[in-house]
């Protein structure tokens, strides 16, 4: 297959010169976000899927390979400057026309264009069903040595949140209707406001990003799946769902103020339990909790969410109307970060954490 591939590349290679331009500096952007260097990195897929844009010489033929993952990437350079598909990791290659086609098809090669930019799609179908996979590129140009500029490795990951995705400005929030009825604290709700610092609110939003257990405490009531100073607008979505039995709201890669790393974690509410997930998490600080907020509670009851497998640490259910949380500071670092079990606390009829499951 080698040999055929480097046979088809070789019959439409332009004859006249063409200079490196930006993909020659080994840049493939996918979604709008540039791999940059070699390395490989990583970018969620939308609702339409995975867009591949180019801005290659006119006219110019490319091969695109998709492979399982990036460590193994689905395109190398091979000692004479051919393009080598590594049919061990590969696992589709896809034509121009936005189809994707089986290991077996060779004709991989399509064209950019009569001014040099095109966008290739790979549908989000493919992503739901393969997960995680690596993209590489390669196009023809006789001005480089071989003829051949490979591109960086972009290792793309499926989103981790699938609801609507919500419009969330910095320390902003909105109004969602939970499409069922939810007791909190003996209180029903048909709607929640979801802040855009991590946490949601019941009776109205909340723009406040210095959390606190004073806050906490004497604000609104509120569920704190990581409350801490957020910015969507600058950077990874926030997502809400429902269903006629739960509501979910997902962080998926936001950075803390103004632009700072990604973090990844979501809250489902039902009925009968809260349940609060974490994926990759670059903020230290922050508060994980329930609070019937209006110092309702005066104390509060500070917990260990991750260490022990029921709070309260003494046994027994809590009191009624109980705050209980945990605040990450530089004492007490976050180590939520892709925690295997889910923190949940559990609910009375009324709605009153019972207990809290790890």
């Amino acid at each position: 297959m080698r040999h055929l591939l480097s046979c088809l590349l070789l019959l439409v290679v332009p004859l006249s010169a063409q200079t490196t331009n930006v993909f020659g500096t080994n840049e493939l952007i996918v979604n709008g976000v540039g791999a940059g260097g070699t390395s490989c990195i990583q970018a969620p897929s939308q609702s339409g899927g995975l867009t591949l844009d180019h801005n290659v010489p006119p006219n110019t033929p490319i091969i695109t390979a998709v492979a399982n993952n990036c460590v193994t990437p689905g395109l190398s350079l091979a000692p004479l400057y051919s393009v080598d598909l590594d049919l061990v990791s590969l696992q589709i290659v896809a034509d121009g026309t936005g189809a994707i086609l089986g290991p077996g098809f060779l004709s991989a090669i399509w064209n950019s264009g009569p001014f040099g930019s095109a966008s290739f799609n790979i549908p989000n179908s493919y992503t739901a069903l393969n997960g995680a996979f690596g993209i590489q590129e390669a196009y023809l140009s006789p001005g480089q040595p071989g003829g051949i500029v490979l591109s960086a490795a972009f290792d793309a990951i499926p989103p981790v949140c699938t609801g609507l995705a919500l419009s969330l400005g910095d320390d902003a929030f909105v109004q969602m209707n939970l499409g069922f009825t939810f007791i909190f604290y003996g209180t029903s709700y048909t709607d929640c406001f979801v802040n855009s610092n991590g946490n949601i609110t019941f009776v109205s939003g909340d723009i406040d990003f210095t959390e606190s257990v004073s806050e906490l405490l004497s604000d609104q009531p509120r569920i704190a799946q990581y409350w801490d100073d957020f910015s969507p607008n600058n950077g990874g979505t926030v997502t809400f769902s429902t269903t006629s039995t739960d509501a979910n709201v997902c962080f998926d890669l936001v950075p803390e103020y103004v632009s700072v790393g990604e973090n990844t974690f979501s809250v489902t509410i039902t009925a009968t339990d809260i349940t609060c997930t974490y994926g990759n998490m670059g903020s230290a600080d922050g508060i994980v909790g329930v609070s019937p907020g209006g110092n309702i509670d005066l104390t509060g009851t500070g917990i260990d969410v991750t260490s022990a497998n029921v709070n309260p640490p003494g046994g027994g259910t809590f009191p009624p109307n109980t705050c209980s949380y945990e605040f990450f500071n530089s004492a007490n670092p976050n180590d939520l970060a892709n925690t295997t079990a889910n923190i949940q606390w559990l609910l009375d009829a009324l709605g009153h954490p019972l207990v809290e499951l790890n």
